[in-house]
């Protein structure tokens, strides 16, 4: 028995734990990847079973970093010769609570949504499951070598889910221009990885810091570009935005959920980690104009949202609307901001994913692409239109939702700069997602149905999917305190003012 015991303690180390988050689903993809065609019945409940148990060690994991005394966790060598390992902290935390959520409601579904791909049902699953372990590597990576290999190993996995199993006529172009437009972000990054190494011998993360702050105001700047340019494409910053709306429209529904609530929070938690290793003088001097491009990224998705006339490509640019709201806390360098950035990532990925639920769910039920082409389903799926509502105000920030305390912080930071009147205008944007998510309730679920519009029922699986992530986003707003303590304590040492 003491034996028995010892072994648990042992398996439930927070260092093995860690370990397990990014290998596990790994492992597990490449065994399915090899296997999975043998008996394709037992494939979506055993991706599901390895998502939700990398999610269960994520959440206890997370749950350690709660206590504010551990600002950087801990770092496990696992290579000491070039200096790899695992790092967590309650910004981490953050992100890696809010991807493997993601991960875990896209294998719950996909268990229904593949059925008709019975004979590639295994290369899918093993897709998602390796996604998601580069998506975790990303985050608990401590070297820039290691970080660099998970953040390609995601780009592949997703590439084949968007081309191959896409749910247009041009899904194979969509995923070549998803592959080009985030592998060109990625070779930015690898060219100041790379120049770091050349110059200094360094690929620390925590040890780039000093050096970063050194430099000379002329390659500062330069390897700044390099890294934001890298992170903005992920992030789908404008102008660098061109393949989200494609990909997101275009890739079937478990994925865009992990794609939409997941693997954009890699660049956020990129651009946090990396572009505040740099000196105050050159976050000061790069501040405005980022704010700028905040606010443009805001507009723009806002009015294409409003725009747009396909179901889940409506959703797709608010996805871009709202990323401009992490930059402008990010500009800020203001505690609040940072905060309310790392916050957002969490409250996005809950309304994102809600939401996009529910436009895949009316593109399900209705075999219809186009908003003009649906109306008046309120009378049948009313508490599909409640989700819709629920999703829209979290955008926007109602409260008690959970996107009020991160907006809130977000604009908090930024009346704290000198650039009042762009935050002003950051605020108003706000006024578009009002916009583009009522003009969505209104258009599906108001009014007269269609003649001939065929609809069936819901599955059970995406029911209880969106009932989840609607208490969810109720309990992020009513109770964000454990959000908000987790991601204080890292983001103290990021901001500047």
């Amino acid at each position: 028995m003491e034996e028995y015991k010892q072994a648990i303690l042992a398996f439930t180390a927070l260092k093995n734990l860690i370990v397990l988050i990014p290998a596990f689903p790994i492992l597990a993809g490449l065994f399915l990847l090899f296997s999975g065609r043998r008996n394709s019945k037992m494939v979506p409940q055993t991706a599901f079973f390895i998502t939700l148990l990398t999610a269960v060690f994520t959440f206890f994991v997370s749950y350690k970093c709660y206590d504010p005394g551990l600002v950087y966790g801990f770092k496990w060598h696992w290579f000491e010769s070039i200096n790899f390992g695992y790092k967590i902290d309650g910004m981490a935390a953050v992100m890696l609570m809010t991807i493997n959520l993601a991960a875990l409601i896209a294998a719950f579904i996909g268990q229904d949504y593949f059925k008709k791909q019975e004979g590639n049902i295994g290369f899918i699953f093993s897709n998602m499951l390796i996604f998601l372990g580069g998506m975790n590597g990303v985050i608990l990576s401590v070297d820039t070598i290691q970080f660099y290999f998970f953040y390609e190993m995601m780009l592949i996995p997703s590439y084949f889910l968007i081309a191959f199993y896409g749910e247009s006529e041009n899904c194979q172009k969509t995923g070549l221009k998803y592959f080009i437009f985030t592998h060109v972000g990625a070779v930015f990054l690898l060219l100041a990885f790379l120049f770091i190494y050349s110059k200094y011998g360094v690929t620390d993360i925590d040890s780039m810091r000093s050096i970063l702050s050194a430099l000379s105001l002329a390659e500062s700047k330069f390897l700044f570009l390099a890294v934001f340019i890298g992170f903005a494409f992920k992030l789908a910053i404008f102008p660098f935005h061109t393949w989200l709306p494609d990909s997101y429209n275009d890739a079937p529904l478990p994925v865009t959920i992990m794609l939409a609530a997941g693997m954009i929070n890699t660049g956020i938690y990129g651009m946090a980690r990396f572009l505040f290793l740099f000196s105050n003088e050159t976050l000061l001097y790069f501040s405005y104009p980022l704010i700028v491009m905040a606010v443009i990224t805001q507009f723009y998705g806002g009015f294409m949202a409003l725009a747009e006339n396909r179901i889940k490509k409506i959703i797709a640019y608010s996805s871009i609307s709202q990323m401009g709201y992490v930059l402008v806390g990010f500009a800020s360098l203001a505690s609040n901001g940072i905060t309310g950035s790392v916050m957002h990532a969490l409250n996005h990925g809950l309304a994102k994913a809600l939401f996009f639920m529910v436009a895949g769910t009316v593109v399900l039920v209705t075999g219809k692409q186009l908003i003009t082409e649906v109306s008046g389903l309120g009378s049948k799926y009313k508490d599909l239109g409640f989700y819709a509502t629920i999703a829209g105000l979290a955008l926007l920030g109602a409260p008690p939702l959970c996107g009020f305390t991160s907006e809130w912080l977000i604009f908090a930071g930024g009346f704290s700069t000198h650039f009042k009147s762009m935050i002003v205008l950051s605020v108003l944007a706000t006024a578009l997602t009002t916009g583009y998510s009522l003009y969505f309730v209104k258009r599906i679920f108001y009014g007269e149905c269609p003649a001939g519009l065929q609809t069936v029922e819901i599955p059970v699986k995406m029911r209880v999917a969106m009932g989840l992530l609607t208490v969810l986003i109720f309990a992020a707003g009513i109770y964000p305190a454990f959000i908000m303590q987790l991601a204080r304590g890292a983001v103290s040492l990021l901001s500047r003012i």
